[in-house]
C-alpha cells in the first residue's frame, strides 16, 4: 500500500549535471552502504537521496543497480523498501547480478545508517562535485 504521506510531500528538483567521467569519482563504499540502507528503511531518505544523488554516483556496480531501482520507485511515488526494491530489480533483470536478496537484506540491516545517512549522502555528493571540477 502506498502511504498517504508520500503523495503530499513536496519534492526537490533532482540534479541535472552530467555523469562523472570513468575513473574520476572517489568511491566511499561505506557511505554508499549507509545511504542505501537508509533508503531501504526510511521513506524520507529515499526521497531526499533521489534528489541529491544518481545511480552513476555510486562506485560499486551493485550499489548503482540498487539505487537505480530505488530512484525509479521514488520517481513513481511508490513505497521503497527491501521487498519493493527486490521486485523492481527482478523486473529489470539486475537482482541476481547485484547479489540477490541476501545483499539487499545485508544493506537493509545497517542500523547505524539510520542515524548518519544524510552525512554519507553529503560526502558522496561532495565527491561527485570534486570529480566534476577536475
Amino acid at each position: 500500500a502506498i502511504s498517504t504521506t508520500r503523495k503530499s510531500r513536496s519534492r526537490k528538483k533532482p540534479r541535472e549535471e552530467g555523469p562523472v567521467a570513468e575513473g574520476q569519482l572517489y568511491i566511499d563504499i561505506e557511505a554508499e552502504k549507509e545511504v542505501l540502507s537508509a533508503c531501504l528503511n526510511l521513506p524520507e531518505a529515499a526521497c531526499e537521496a533521489a534528489c541529491l544523488l544518481r545511480a552513476e554516483d555510486f562506485g560499486r556496480a551493485s550499489h548503482r543497480q540498487v539505487f537505480a531501482a530505488i530512484a525509479s520507485l521514488e520517481a513513481e511515488r511508490k513505497d521503497v523498501d527491501a521487498v519493493t526494491v527486490a521486485d523492481r530489480m527482478s523486473q529489470q533483470g539486475t537482482l541476481e547480478r547485484a547479489g540477490g536478496r541476501p545483499m539487499l537484506a545485508e544493506l537493509a540491516s545497517c542500523s547505524f545508517a539510520l542515524l548518519a545517512w544524510r552525512r554519507a549522502a553529503e560526502i558522496m555528493e561532495r565527491h561527485v562535485r570534486e570529480a566534476r571540477s577536475r
